[in-house]
């Protein structure tokens, strides 16, 4: 699996390298969800793990083309059998910006679309995709020489589910270290808050609450 993901990974950035300046990011993911729907007393609780892969392209005056690809296979040991897998995709593309405030804190900011799909199981094709939009700021600090730290906040708007839109808040920390100038490792942590509320018919989905935590480790080759 990680083989075919990082050559699939390595043809879909190679138009990134064309540009005069940016990153590539691999990475791997280990994902703790957390389901609550109303009127069930029972949370349904998921673990899990994949890998992502992720781009910068520079396009001049602090802006930026942004890509990002990400799956991981989500259990759930509380679910019936054939149930208890999940597969938890996302796709992120769209422009970030970047203003160095002095020579150690830059402010920044993105707007993204997004594409989240989850199969429920893949022999019964159960599942759901989403499409909508994440924007964000937030700030980034070099703390020491070769280390940087940052952190930022944003607003998800998932997309639709059963016309009732699925949104939140998301919580990102990181910090990377350049272990030379073209190479940097970093480790990051993602916190997304998500709603779905009730339809107003007796037979329409209840309210969802979806908490997913995501922590990535992985390496930045910057050209």
């Amino acid at each position: 699996m990680l083989k075919k993901f990082l050559a699939l990974s390595t043809l879909a950035l190679a138009p990134m390298t064309a540009f005069a300046g940016g990153s590539v990011d691999l990475f791997y993911i280990d994902n703790d969800a957390e389901a609550e729907i109303a009127g069930v007393p029972q949370k349904f609780k998921f673990d899990g793990s994949g890998y992502g892969v992720r781009g910068k392209a520079e396009l001049g005056n602090g802006f930026s083309m942004i890509a990002m690809h990400q799956s991981s296979k989500l259990k759930n040991n509380q679910l019936a059998a054939g149930l208890g897998s999940q597969k938890l995709n996302e796709t992120r593309i769209g422009l970030s910006y970047s203003h160095k405030l002095n020579d150690q804190f830059s402010v920044t900011g993105s707007l993204e679309h997004t594409n989240v799909g989850i199969d429920i199981t893949k022999d019964l094709g159960v599942g759901a995709t989403l499409n909508g939009y994440a924007a964000t700021v937030g700030i980034n600090a070099n703390v020491m020489a070769n280390t940087n730290v940052y952190a930022s906040i944003g607003y998800l708007n998932a997309g639709k589910l059963a016309d009732k839109r699925v949104d939140g808040i998301e919580y990102t920390v990181g910090a990377s270290y350049d272990v030379t100038k073209n190479f940097a490792g970093f480790v990051e942590y993602r916190l997304t808050d998500l709603e779905r509320n009730a339809g107003g018919s007796p037979l329409a989905l209840p309210k969802i609450e979806l908490e997913l935590d995501t922590l990535r480790i992985g390496g930045r080759y910057t050209f």
